[in-house]
């Protein structure tokens, strides 16, 4: 383990946390409007279509149905892209994480690899999936580690 590091606690990580989880909403919901008037641009436009010809056209809907599942697929992987780019970044942290000025390392203090980065991500997604509480493990370690940490071998401290 690194040497004269503070290790980041739960309430740090956890307003860290929340904070990551807004941004996301944000995104979400931004390119959900996005998505959604898309949708309708390209409905107007061939509803004019079917006006002219009088034939339904069933390209609408492949096109609609593209579109909404190309928005839920960016839905479900977009906090794990997020959240892996940035811990394998440089900057070693989130954008939450670097609002608090704490930021996850190995435990040599080194930068997590993308695959380390996603491990220890997709973990903390199944975490979270099952039982929120299991966030708490970091309370009761006395290196602050929660499941995911321990997998990977990291730690979060204090910038």
């Amino acid at each position: 383990m690194m040497q004269n590091v503070r290790l980041a606690g739960f309430a740090k990580r956890f307003v860290a946390y929340i904070i990551d989880r807004i941004i996301v909403l944000v995104g979400f919901f931004s390119i959900g409007y996005m998505c959604y008037h898309s949708i309708e641009s390209i409905r107007e436009s061939f509803k004019d279509l079917n006006d002219i010809t009088s034939t339904p056209n069933p390209l609408i809907d492949i096109v609609s149905f593209l579109i909404g599942a190309s928005f839920l697929f960016f839905l479900l992987l977009s906090p794990i892209i997020y959240e892996v780019l940035l811990t394998a970044s440089s900057f070693q942290a989130t954008l939450g994480k670097r609002i608090m000025r704490i930021k996850v390392v190995k435990e040599n203090g080194q930068t997590l690899s993308k695959q380390e980065a996603l491990g220890r991500t997709l973990l903390k997604a199944l975490t979270s999936l099952f039982c929120f509480l299991l966030f708490l493990v970091c309370t009761f370690d006395k290196k602050d580690q929660n499941l995911h940490d321990r997998a990977v071998n990291t730690l979060v401290i204090e910038e």
